[in-house]
């Protein structure tokens, strides 16, 4: 499984960032995770039309990418105590693991 930034990250809504759990005295600049941009990208040339005011979209997408690593805990807790007995279950659930780590 590839490492990831340690969570818990937590989503600033007020500039459409998530960042790791900041410890203290740490650099705040060194936990940016994700920018979080509203945009729709143009199929024929690949340059991004950025949204301005859709801050809803912007916030919902932060906050799904700063439940991340609760979500690959919770999977993997999941697989590791039920998915053993269904191998459907287990297979799906390694798949989706692996989606999300490698």
């Amino acid at each position: 499984m590839t490492k990831h930034t340690e969570g818990p990250w937590e989503a600033s809504m007020d500039i459409g960032t998530v960042r790791a759990n900041v410890p203290a005295g740490a650099d705040k600049d060194s936990t940016l995770v994700a920018s979080v941009f509203p945009c729709k990208m143009n199929l024929e040339d690949g340059k991004h039309e950025y949204l301005e005011g859709d801050r809803e979209i912007r916030d919902a997408n932060a906050r799904l990418i700063a439940a991340a690593p609760t979500m690959i805990e919770m999977l993997v807790a999941i697989r590791d105590e039920h998915g053993l007995g269904d191998p459907l279950l287990s297979d799906r659930l390694d798949a989706v693991i692996a989606g999300a780590t490698q």
